[in-house]
């Protein structure tokens, strides 16, 4: 049951971040558009710290919940796997998006994650960590992942860090990974009635300190602790939720949730660099971005399940296995 409701937090999140994408055009973040939209910024801006944060701790969860297969194989073994399943996808989609978008990338892109993908080399880079220091993370008490937790939440506002092979982004998620890993060894029920309240206290506390900007270092810390806690509560909540949406529908998204992540951002970026998109963008605020999304969204599963299909293309969606 664990596993199963893992798998639809996860399609959920892989749908949240293309609607995240969709909802780009209208930002202070992305370069092209004359209609920016403040609210908008803020609510893709409280929602990207939720999105990766939650993949990130998912990714931690099933490292632990696999602890003895994690535990058996070699280090060598565990870090190939993840080569496969991370590294040479991020390799391929990113040359394939400097070719695509040479306007804006240039080859040097790729050393600090190109664009989106900047995810698929952190989360490879956090295993290797993990991998090599997997008998601590896995059979040590909890008091000791609580004081990893403390120091990598103080690691996460450090300013100016490295963004060469994505260092600022390893900073900035490793703690969820821990969180995955704690919440998966050591299970904690929360009562019903309380679940809710916590993960809405989370967010509002994420979002004030989001749109306060100024709140400096004690405020990213504090975002940093809000968005442990929502996910702390989400997880738990798995433990406690069945969910009955058609089964065969949320197979395929979570099949395809590595490549509904890698292709949808390639749709949306092209299709919003024609001026004829920009027209209907700017002048349909809802339509548009609706337009976006379905098919962005559509458009990379519908590729992604062509890619797995095929045995001798599936590696190039992280499929292919030791």
């Amino acid at each position: 049951m664990r596993e199963n409701n893992i798998t639809y937090i996860r399609v959920a999140v892989t749908i949240l971040v293309v609607l995240f994408h969709a909802l780009g055009y209208y930002t202070f973040d992305w370069p092209w558009g004359s209609t920016k939209i403040y609210e908008c910024t803020l609510f893709d801006r409280v929602l990207n710290q939720f999105n990766m944060s939650i993949f990130v701790a998912i990714s931690g969860y099933l490292f632990a919940l696999h602890s003895q297969k994690v535990l058996g194989d070699t280090i060598s073994y565990g870090i190939t796997n993840k080569l496969f399943r991370l590294l040479i996808p991020y390799l391929f989609w990113s040359g394939c998006q400097i070719i695509v978008f040479r306007a804006s990338l240039n080859y040097l892109s790729i050393l600090y994650g190109c664009l989106h993908l900047w995810f698929l080399l952190m989360l490879f880079n956090i295993f290797i960590f993990a991998y090599l220091s997997r008998r601590f993370l896995l059979l040590s008490e909890p008091h000791w992942l609580i004081v990893t937790m403390i120091v990598l939440s103080l690691w996460a506002i450090i300013p100016n860090t490295p963004t060469i092979l994505s260092i600022n982004q390893i900073c900035k998620y490793a703690i969820f990974f821990v969180l995955g890993i704690y919440v998966e060894r050591f299970p904690y029920t929360f009562r019903q009635y309380a679940i809710i309240p916590i993960m809405l206290l989370s967010v509002i506390v994420v979002a004030v300190f989001t749109a306060y900007t100024r709140a400096g270092i004690f405020g990213s810390w504090l975002r940093v602790a809000s968005c442990s806690t929502f996910i702390f509560a989400l997880l738990q909540s798995t433990r406690n939720h069945i969910y009955s949406i058609p089964q065969w529908i949320i197979h395929s998204l979570d099949k395809n949730s590595m490549g509904i992540y890698i292709i949808h951002h390639m749709i949306i970026w092209a299709l919003v660099q024609q001026h004829c998109i920009q027209n209907l963008l700017d002048t349909h605020l809802m339509l548009g971005p609706m337009l976006l999304f379905i098919i962005g969204l559509m458009g990379a599963w519908s590729i992604s399940a062509l890619i797995l299909t095929n045995k001798y293309t599936s590696f190039l969606l992280g499929a292919k296995k030791l």
